[in-house]
């Protein structure tokens, strides 16, 4: 006669072992799954945030570029704008508060 170690109530401990393992399992790998997911929202708010910013700085650039161009070539009555020193002096009273050509907003 053979006598088995597992009895029915053994084997069942041990099938409910195993589901609580694979349960784990799979709440880990959700857990995983979910942390991955938010790593990637960040990187990818990151990445949109630098480029949205470096995208800024050069339209910033192009606009002081410009801004330059139309300095030099402004009529001689503009000249308190093209120079530091004039810009200085013409603070005061010279120099009126808008440039040529502007006409200030409503």
């Amino acid at each position: 006669m053979i006598i088995s170690h597992r009895t029915p109530r053994y084997e069942e401990a041990t099938r409910e072992r195993v589901i609580a393992q694979v349960k784990a399992a799979e709440f880990q790998a959700g857990q995983r799954r979910i942390i991955e997911g938010v790593d990637a929202a960040h990187r990818q708010t990151a990445r949109g945030l630098h480029h949205s910013a470096q995208q800024r700085l050069v339209s910033l650039l192009i606009t002081l570029r410009l801004a330059r161009q139309l300095l030099d070539s402004a009529p001689p009555e503009a000249s308190c704008w093209t120079s530091p020193s004039r810009r200085r002096r013409a603070r005061s009273t010279t120099c009126p508060l808008w440039p040529p050509g502007y006409t200030r907003p409503p």
